[in-house]
């Protein structure tokens, strides 16, 4: 209810009631208490809280104050806890504040060390103290104000770091100082996993996703582009099924569409594509180890011995739809290479075939290489026959299948009519 009035009703308070308020609030520091505690209407009294939280936040403001005061002001609440932490509720709804974060220390010290002798007051002040602990040290531990204008060149020269709440979803200026943290260190620390895991169990894996792939571009240097390239990787592990379906729909996405903001052309195509090509691998992987996971179960455990309810082993949904992702985005390599002309996606999806193929020898290359259709490579050859040679389509071939050998025949005599040959 408090929070309520925080963010909407109480937004503006005239000065005169104000005024009002900061004699009653006076009041407290002589320990006189403004209410009566026997006959008072507590639902009015928790209405006029976010006033005083006001009254007392501009003291902070001002800088008027005399820290003995505030804290005999806070002390006053011994026999009202209830209210202590109403203003504790308000102050965590206002903006980050210099000001703010003075309050909520004067509070934390008067918690800590103003403890009442009577032993009920002390065990209702103790469980004040435990229950506003983890709000009391977030606002205490918040950064200070920086201008947006001001945060690269600190970030660079302090290699500082934003400070999380729990709970919290890192906007764009905590991602900004998380990633310029990471290329000065040259690698994903602890810090900036936990803020992108932050995104991740609020949902937000586009967000951080996106924002790391623009800022990768502006790097303009291929080779910090590779380094940039390996820190992302490491950050989409963390929760790789939803993030590595969000990362392959964005680039295939950005990649087919010529309106696109993100342009794959020299020299970021390279670092992009090695991006995707990296993204679509550790995907085959994940879905590999996720069936074989569920295959085992299913025949290690006898029927009889599992209960009743779990049954036969399920692959998760997500595993399903980032399969499914993966071959749409083969798809829609197929669909753009039909369409008869040599445009900027085209190219960039010759690339990516070559990258797949030039990739070190692995569980997740072998299993890539049957997702990527025949098709792809007859239609690019017809567009270009000097851009898909015999041996890169080889290698997409298996030689133990006897179809595949007659693939190859056809592949040959399509090179040879286009003058590939």
């Amino acid at each position: 209810m408090l929070r309520m009035h925080a963010k909407s009703d109480m937004l503006f308070i005239p000065l005169e009631l104000k005024a009002a308020y900061k004699e009653r609030v006076l009041r407290l520091k002589e320990r006189q208490l403004f209410w009566d505690p026997i006959k008072c209407n507590y639902g009015q009294l928790l209405h006029e809280m976010p006033i005083v939280g006001e009254v007392i936040l501009d003291l902070f403001k001002d800088r008027k104050h005399i820290e003995e005061d505030v804290s005999r002001i806070f002390a006053a609440f011994r026999k009202a806890n209830c209210l202590l932490i109403c203003i504790i509720q308000w102050l965590e709804c206002q903006p980050p504040s210099e000001a703010r974060r003075q309050m909520a220390r004067c509070i934390k010290m008067v918690l800590e060390e103003s403890v009442p002798d009577e032993k009920d007051e002390k065990d209702r002040w103790l469980f004040t103290r435990m229950v506003c602990r983890r709000q009391l040290d977030e606002m205490c531990e918040c950064d200070s104000i920086i201008p947006p204008m001001t945060i690269t060149l600190m970030a660079i020269a302090k290699r500082s770091f934003p400070t999380l709440h729990r709970r919290q979803i890192p906007d764009k200026e905590m991602l900004k100082k998380a990633w310029l943290y990471a290329q000065r260190q040259n690698w994903a620390s602890p810090n900036v996993l936990r803020l992108i895991d932050h995104c991740n169990r609020a949902g937000a894996h586009k967000s951080w996703f996106e924002f790391y792939m623009h800022h990768m571009m502006k790097l303009r240097c291929p080779d910090v582009m590779d380094r940039a390239i390996e820190t992302i990787c490491a950050c989409l592990l963390l929760e790789p099924q939803e993030t590595l379906i969000t990362a392959c729909v964005l680039m295939v996405d950005f990649m087919m569409d010529k309106k696109s903001q993100v342009q794959f052309e020299v020299p970021y195509v390279i670092p992009l594509v090695k991006l995707l090509t990296q993204v679509m691998l550790m995907s085959v992987w994940i879905i590999d180890r996720e069936y074989k996971k569920v295959d085992d179960w299913n025949s290690n455990e006898p029927r009889q011995k599992r209960p009743r309810l779990l049954g036969e082993a399920q692959v998760h949904p997500s595993i399903r739809i980032l399969q499914e992702t993966v071959e749409v985005a083969i798809n829609k390599f197929v669909k753009g290479s039909s369409q008869g002309s040599l445009y900027q996606p085209i190219s960039s999806v010759c690339h990516i075939v070559r990258m797949i193929a030039s990739a070190p020898e692995s569980e997740a290359k072998r299993l890539l290489l049957p997702y990527v259709k025949h098709l792809l490579f007859f239609q690019l050859a017809r567009l270009e026959p000097g851009s898909i040679s015999f041996e890169l389509f080889s290698t997409f071939c298996d030689p133990a299948n006897e179809d595949h050998d007659l693939e190859k025949l056809k592949f040959l005599c399509l090179l040879r009519k286009s003058g590939g040959l």
